[in-house]
């Protein structure tokens, strides 16, 4: 797995981790938005996972933070993310974090043999 993030590193993703007490208990990441369209390369896409026992103490804030300050520096101007739409709490972080709703994929994520909605997410950089 090492080997797969160093190489979608290499090819211009952005990975960033948060560690408490000397263990990582989150990570926030950013790729591309559509690899096989240039007038996209001004968007980034945006995930980003907190432990469950670490939740709800700022780790997820601070990494969408950290990620968009970053997605900026590299030439970002807007970062998007999709969360499945069951996921209340994930939706909560990223609008906490500037991010907007800008719309719904209809059984667009399938989980556990099951087609989910999927929510869509911007920030502006």
């Amino acid at each position: 797995k090492a080997g797969a993030i160093s190489t979608l590193i290499s090819h211009g993703a952005l990975y960033l981790v948060c560690e408490r007490d000397g263990a990582v208990v989150g990570f926030a990441k950013m790729g591309p938005y559509d690899d096989h369209s240039h007038y996209y390369d001004g968007i980034g896409e945006a995930t980003v996972y907190v432990a469950r026992d670490a939740r709800r103490a700022g780790a997820g804030r601070a990494l969408l933070s950290s990620l968009a300050e970053a997605a900026h520096g590299r030439g970002k101007h807007k970062l998007t993310a999709k969360v499945m739409a069951q996921n209340a709490g994930s939706i909560a972080l990223f609008e906490a974090c500037d991010f907007r709703v800008v719309g719904t994929h209809h059984r667009h994520g399938e989980l556990a043999g099951e087609w989910l909605d999927v929510v869509v997410l911007e920030r502006s950089l």
